[in-house]
């Protein structure tokens, strides 16, 4: 019996003795120290310029409403209704938002309810600069400022008279929508405001205006 009880004894002691020996387990990995610093943002090319050194042309039909006064004595709607004409531009873009052209347009009014003899025309010539507002995409909107020389002559009651002056103002908010790589189109609007210098004697000067608007066809060279 003392046999197998001193055979446990020295079980038991061989097993205390691996345990001391055993290694203590490793402590845990601190955890990182929160960082401050933002990830640095993913570096986003930018868009292609399709504007630079781009020959444009567009023409467009529009409707014209005149406004405000002739000169001194004569409201514009004194000798003119509703005007249709044509106009066109051309223009080369200077950088990848910007385009520097000229323009003419051409327009016909009707006859004003209280003049029905009245028959007016009116030729306008000129520059601009054109800002686009976005790159790399189908659709450009833009932004135009211009100035220009206009000539109108209006016949009917009590004869013939002749304008001619300054467009002093010619803002145009438009956009271009490019469903071929050279070719678009789009609406815009328009407002004009200018004085004429020259006019019937006997008057002074004042501010005319016009508010027009159509639908504009574009064509890009080489192409967007």
């Amino acid at each position: 019996m003392i046999g197998p009880r001193l055979a446990c004894l020295a079980l038991l002691l061989s097993a205390s003795h691996a345990i001391a020996a055993a290694p203590a387990p490793a402590p845990p990995d601190p955890a990182p120290a929160p960082s401050n610093q933002e990830s640095p943002a993913p570096i986003i090319p930018a868009a292609k310029d399709s504007l630079s050194g781009h020959f444009l042309v567009g023409a467009s039909g529009l409707v014209l409403l005149p406004m405000a006064m002739l000169d001194s004595k004569t409201s514009f709607l004194d000798r003119a209704g509703t005007g249709v004409g044509v106009t066109g531009d051309i223009g080369i873009g200077i950088s990848r938002y910007v385009s520097l052209g000229a323009f003419a347009d051409y327009a016909y009014f009707t006859s004003p309810t209280d003049c029905p003899s009245c028959e007016s025309d009116s030729l306008a010539i000129g520059g601009f600069a054109r800002y686009h507002l976005v790159q790399g995409t189908r659709y450009d909107p833009w932004i135009t400022l211009g100035l220009g020389y206009r000539r109108l002559t209006s016949t009917g009651e009590p004869g013939k008279v002749e304008y001619a002056g300054i467009d002093w103002l010619r803002a145009t908010f438009g956009g271009d929508w490019y469903a071929l790589s050279q070719l678009g189109f789009g609406p815009y609007a328009q407002l004009t405001l200018g004085t004429f210098s020259d006019r019937p004697s006997r008057t002074s000067a004042t501010v005319y205006g016009m508010v027009n608007f159509g639908l504009r066809v574009s064509f890009d060279l080489p192409g967007r």
